[in-house]
């Protein structure tokens, strides 16, 4: 009597390759998601970075110039189109500190525009030696706005 052996096929069927490219399919996507949630956290990340350094320098630069200050010359600052104008070229132990005033209002304007997503900044006096600076920026649809008062 002759005994015959069934040989196992070789190689993958159709469904375990469906299921792996299955498995794999699933797994990009994760990793997509993932990276795409991580480049919005490095983005609010950066932001946020900005506008604390930001805040830090004004604050810097208002106590460097407390001749600007109690002058007022940081209460008429007009920072709307500050961004595209340039500083007044001058050495600091012979400027005035109007000039400095507005150099520095240029220097802040440039830079939140630059970095934040149509970002503005306001300073405003709320006592003699209280200033509430205020800086917003757009993130997706809504404003992110980051306000804080200095004293000097």
């Amino acid at each position: 009597m002759r005994i015959f052996h069934l040989r196992q096929p070789a190689g993958a069927s159709l469904i375990e390759i469906l299921i792996a490219l299955i498995v794999i399919s699933v797994g990009m996507i994760g990793s997509a998601i993932l990276q795409v949630k991580q480049l919005r956290q490095i983005t609010q990340a950066n932001a946020d970075y900005t506008v604390g350094f930001q805040m830090t320098d004004i604050r810097d630069s208002m106590l460097a110039n407390k001749v600007g200050v109690a002058a007022g010359y940081y209460k008429s600052l007009n920072f709307s189109n500050l961004a595209s104008e340039t500083e007044t070229p001058c050495d600091t132990a012979n400027c005035l500190p109007e000039v400095i005033a507005k150099n520095d209002a240029i220097r802040w304007a440039k830079v939140i525009a630059a970095s934040l997503p149509n970002g503005t900044i306001s300073i405003t006096s709320v006592t003699a030696n209280t200033y509430h600076v205020k800086i917003e920026w757009k993130k997706g649809s809504t404003t992110q706005t980051y306000e804080r008062n200095i004293t000097l």
